[in-house]
């Protein structure tokens, strides 16, 4: 990285940090104040845009000594490219500024400053605001001034906040705990430096808004910086290489200055569930450690292409769940070095995986104006209507050339090989030692990538390795990721650019003593002194899990996903003049990463919850396996908590298929049902839970839980029989028959319900189910639809 590149990124990321300590209310020198007169922004004959001199004040106060190379000049250094991006003279100073104004979209509706305003509002975030067909309803919800944590819901919206409060004092602490973050560790060199602030950004600012005096304050101060940052260096960059580093070429947004590039792994759930063995607890591992080694691939991939192009890590602009988004300056270099990438990572993939992974690389050109109002979002929908293109042609990239088809690398080599199971499934092996960092990632809070071998796990020509203590990694990592705030202090390298992560981690682990059934388990295994015996922390096998499950002794498998999603991306903002910016779609994509990796791992952590294996949980996609009634009552805390999240968003819902599974089921076939479960889910209108095949709004979900409830006690209690809920099995299915399929014999479970009631039911307890059994009277009412879940559900809970 040169020495106007580092200044430039720096100066683009930290350009509004004044904007904090102005709200603040933190006092500048006399110094500063001199520099503001002679050389800050003006409008008519006066001092405008205050907050770049206390931007110039941080530089000053903190950040005298990051490592960064010494500049040419004092007008090209990160201070005072920061200072300067409102009243541009230089084509570096242009650089910022320009880079300011793409990431916030030229075209953003603006009210009447009113005096501190800046001071007394708060931001609104997207997830309140989007929608599939007219504008919400406002005022709209709001999030508090505090710190990002997934631990409990203190950063979701609100709609309590008192009007115009003064948020100095929000302000003042705020700022207090970044400095007090930012002292406590000093980093050196540019990476490092970007990665901590980065960090810190996030964690205090992402409450922020990014601009006072917009209609909406919609845009967070990280989302914005951050997008700033990488939109600047990949301006520098194609400037640099076509030797034009002038203002007027600068200014000029008809030219296709910049490449979107996005990256895709292709076959992950064949991979993930391409395993023969099932039930024992290495199964459990392996699950763990191919999830977790495909989001390797993707991350190591994007470290790779952004650092071969030049460009610091900022620049992966959204990374989760396999798939990756890049900013890159679109030159000739940026070209020859994707195409190389590509192909050496298809060819990796092919012989590693035996071709059933894929990566799909695809990218569009963007000029400046695409970066105004509502074309970003355009572009995004190109590109993944690229990517599709490519996904169609798996490693198209060497199985092709100008000539056609290359015949010879159609073949696998002759080492790989398939070993078939039992069930004719074929179980194919992954490149890693499955096992080994299966057990490792269930203690991990550190991720360290290596551009060498030096790593444990190879992957592509670079490796990683993992560990709960980041000084047993080894040393001269390229990067290092934590996944707890503070697992990281102990890896004294202050050259490392050190990342924070979201990631749904979570596994049951035994403790003896927790559950006695577990116990029995654990103590029959030691007699028999088998090789699987449980031991203390040990991750637990499916065939335990099913064991601490209430009723039958069975697993369950939960898939879940956002519904519209796409169409959200592509149109979610569409009522606003404003629509989607580059800071605007990064920032709702990391939010859905905040909630499906960093909330729902805290939710899966609580005692009610924690005998649930995470498979994989990220993006907007969940897949869990779990006791059977533990899945359920998590599915309904899902939802509680994606309702909060989104502030009861009509237009943002949640759908959720389960599958119910013994616990020696093949891991692809359980996953099978539970995706068909989703799909049914999302039929129309959407917004559901699929379970024991039946379908149920979320609104009935609360009533339809009550009415388990009280037919398990009857159960229990013995006012109604095993056989009586079957029979209720049978009134349901004969309702629907004639719901659905208009045919009249099906009201014949009228009669045969009242001879029932009748027949069957005695003592002092009977009336009160004769009460409860006329709401099934109604053939179109929601008591007789949802009557097969509620009965199946009963019956299984009561079971064993």
């Amino acid at each position: 990285m040169d020495n106007r590149l580092e200044h430039i990124t720096l100066a683009a990321l930290l350009h509004d940090i004044g904007k904090v300590m102005q709200r603040a209310e933190v006092p500048v020198s006399d110094q500063t104040e001199s520099l503001m007169a002679s050389a800050g922004p003006t409008r008519d004959g006066h001092s405008s845009h205050y907050h770049v001199k206390w931007t110039s004040q941080f530089f000053e106060d903190h950040l005298g000594d990051c490592g960064l190379l010494i500049p040419v000049s004092l007008d090209e250094s990160a201070s005072y490219l920061a200072f300067r991006h409102h009243n541009p003279a230089t084509p570096l100073e242009y650089i910022v500024s320009e880079a300011d104004r793409l990431s916030s979209g030229m075209d953003r509706g603006e009210s009447h400053n009113e005096r501190d305003s800046h001071k007394r509002r708060r931001l609104v975030p997207l997830q309140v605001l989007l929608s599939r067909e007219q504008s919400p309803i406002s005022p709209y919800p709001q999030v508090p001034l505090c710190e990002l944590t997934s631990r409990d819901a203190s950063c979701f919206p609100r709609r309590d906040f008192t009007v115009d409060q003064s948020l100095v004092p929000d302000y003042r602490r705020i700022w207090k705990r970044f400095l007090e973050d930012w002292d406590s560790f000093r980093t050196s060199g540019l990476e490092a430096t970007l990665a901590r602030l980065d960090a810190l950004y996030e964690r205090h600012f992402w409450c922020v808004p990014a601009s006072s005096v917009d209609e909406i304050p919609d845009t967070s101060l990280y989302g914005h910086s951050r997008t700033v940052a990488a939109i600047a260096g990949a301006l520098y960059l194609y400037h640099r290489e076509l030797d034009n580093l002038e203002t007027g070429t600068i200014r000029d947004r008809t030219i296709p200055k910049f490449r979107l590039v996005a990256g895709d792994l292709a076959g992950i759930q064949s991979y993930i569930f391409a395993i023969s063995h099932a039930g024992g607890g290495k199964v459990a591992k392996r699950l763990r450690a191919r999830s977790f080694s495909l989001g390797c691939l993707t991350q190591v991939l994007a470290l790779q292409i952004v650092r071969e192009v030049g460009l610091p890590y900022l620049n992966i602009i959204l990374s989760a769940g396999g798939k990756f988004h890049l900013l890159l300056p679109n030159t000739p270099t940026t070209k020859t070095i994707l195409e190389h990438r590509e192909a050496l990572c298809q060819r990796w993939l092919r012989e590693e995986f035996q071709g059933l992974v894929s990566l799909n690389l695809a990218s569009v050109e963007m000029s400046g104006q695409d970066f105004a109002s509502k074309r970003v979002g355009e572009k995004f929908t190109e590109l993944a209507g690229e990517l599709l293109r490519k996904k169609h042609q798996p490693l198209g990239g060497i199985l092709k050339n100008k000539e056609g088809w290359v015949e010879n690398d159609f073949l696998l080599p002759s080492a790989i090989h398939k070993n078939e199971s039992p069930t004719g499934y074929y179980d194919v092996e992954g490149p890693l030692d499955e096992e080994a960092l299966g057990s490792q990632l269930s203690r991990a809070k550190c991720l360290a990538i290596y551009d060498s071998k030096r790593g444990e796990h190879k992957v592509f020509d670079w490796s990683f390795s993992i560990a709960e203590h980041a000084n047993r990694l080894p040393p001269a990592a390229a990067y290092l990721i934590s996944f707890e705030r503070g697992a990281e202090v102990d890896y004294h390298e202050p050259m490392v650019p050190v990342r924070y992560e979201y990631r749904a981690s979570h596994v049951p682990l035994y403790r003896r003593g927790k559950h006695p059934k577990l116990d029995e388990i654990a103590a029959r295994m030691s007699a028999a002194d088998t090789e699987d015996s449980l031991q203390e922390g040990q991750v637990l096998p499916f065939n335990a899990i099913a064991k601490t499950a209430t009723g039958r002794d069975s697993i369950a498998y939960l898939k879940a996903d956002v519904d519209n999603l796409g169409f959200l991306f592509r149109r979610g903002l569409d009522w606003n003049d404003v629509g989607w910016t580059l800071s605007k779609m990064a920032t709702f994509s990391r939010s859905l990463e905040f909630f499906f990796s960093g909330r729902v791992h805290n939710i899966l952590r609580e005692p009610a919850f924690e005998m649930i294996y995470t498979v994989y949980s990220g993006g907007d996609d969940v897949l869990l396996v779990g006791p059977w009634d533990a899945i359920h009552e998590f599915a309904r805390r899902l939802r509680e908590e994606w309702s909060a999240f989104t502030a009861a968003n009509p237009h943002l819902t949640l759908s959720v298929g389960i599958a119910l599974a013994r616990p020696m089921t093949p891991v692809w076939a359980a996953a099978d049902s539970a995706e068909t479960a989703l799909e049914h889910a999302k039929t129309q209108p959407k917004d559901q839970l699929c379970s024991f095949g039946h379908l149920i709004r979320w609104a009935q979900v609360p009533h339809v839980f009550a009415e388990i409830e009280k037919v398990s006690t009857w159960l229990n209690s013995k006012t109604v029989s095993t056989a009586f809920v079957r029979s209720l099995l049978y009134y349901a299915d004969l309702a629907a028959q004639y719901r659905t399929q208009g045919r009249v014999e099906g009201l014949r479970y009228l009669p045969l319900l009242s001879y029932n009631l009748s027949r069957n039911l005695r003592g002092e307890t009977a009336s009160e189910v004769r009460r409860w059994a006329e709401a099934l009277k109604d053939v179109e009412g929601d008591a007789i639809r949802n009557l097969g879940f509620v009965a199946t559900y009963s019956l299984n809970l009561n079971r064993g």
